[in-house]
């Protein structure tokens, strides 16, 4: 029993917040038209709103988890296309309001962000940018752990592409990590595929499958992949490795449906909106371990 609680005074936690998908517009008022997954008639969803609630929900529970960072998986301004500097001054706004306002940023660029005017609005953490400064691709630490923040976006289509300077720098980055240290990876598109045929078809990395195979000779060093993009939360593990796919704080899509199907129409019986929280436990005399707990929260809409 002694060597227990020494070995668990000795642990180390950090614990850090994951939301992805916000769709912010410029103005608190602008909703966003969608069909409603169920019987196709025209619904109103106000994004803001929608993520001002899951921001506070998670606030909330921050200040008992007390969560050192925030980061965003993309898609975090949308004005119907792509965001501006105004949707990005609305989201600094809603995070000025909440718990995350004095925690390190880190943020994703979705298909529906815009690169320069994100730069110029969002205050990201501390970080290492590759050296193509057409991506927001770059390195950073959530406590001792190095993770990595991959751009596939091309322009604002639904699917997604690394780039070739990428795959060198993440080779080099897993190959330079330590199997005691682990790393994590981040992108707002999702690498491999799902159970969801749409998922499949619509919103993939197209060279998903080739950075998978780099991440798999690298199992034993990393400690999850995380994507947004499909409003969904899932959780697979695939050659020893975990992909975990973040909800939307803003509306959920629908899952069900077949790759025939309208995929982006919004699940209005059993959709909710979320947030996670995940702890990076570090021992002394074992590799880090990642613990994940998901919220989800009821969102509002009008017909």
């Amino acid at each position: 029993m002694h060597s227990q609680l020494n070995q668990a005074q000795q642990d180390t936690k950090f614990t850090f917040a994951v939301i992805s998908d916000t769709h912010i517009p410029e103005k608190s008022t602008d909703v966003v038209k969608i069909s409603d997954g169920w019987n196709g008639s025209p619904i109103s969803i106000n994004p803001t709103n929608n993520t001002r609630s899951t921001l506070e929900q998670l606030s909330n529970y921050a200040t008992h988890s007390r969560p050192k960072a925030l980061v965003h998986l993309g898609d975090i301004g949308d004005n119907l296309g792509l965001a501006t500097n105004k949707s990005y001054q609305s989201w600094n706004a809603i995070l000025s309001e909440s718990y995350f306002q004095s925690t390190d940023f880190f943020g994703a660029l979705g298909n529906h962000d815009s690169l320069n005017e994100l730069r110029e609005s969002l205050d990201l953490g501390p970080h290492r940018a590759i050296d193509d400064k057409t991506k927001l691709a770059y390195e950073f630490k959530l406590g001792h752990t190095r993770c990595l923040m991959l751009d596939a976006r091309i322009d604002q289509g639904a699917t997604g592409e690394i780039n070739q300077e990428q795959i060198e720098w993440l080779k080099e980055k897993l190959s330079e990590t330590l199997t005691f240290e682990k790393i994590l990876i981040f992108c707002h598109f999702p690498l491999v595929e799902d159970t969801i045929p749409w998922h499949n078809h619509f919103m993939l990395v197209k060279n998903g499958e080739d950075i998978h195979k780099i991440l798999a000779s690298f199992s034993d060093k990393i400690l999850g992949v995380f994507s947004g993009h499909a409003h969904h939360s899932r959780t697979a593990i695939r050659d020893g490795i975990p992909y975990l796919a973040i909800p939307s704080s803003s509306y959920p899509f629908r899952a069900d449906l077949d790759a025939n199907n309208r995929h982006m129409v919004v699940d209005t019986k059993f959709g909710s909106v979320g947030y996670d929280l995940f702890t990076i436990v570090q021992r002394l005399d074992s590799p880090p371990i990642l613990t994940r707990r998901s919220f989800q929260e009821e969102f509002v809409f009008s017909q």
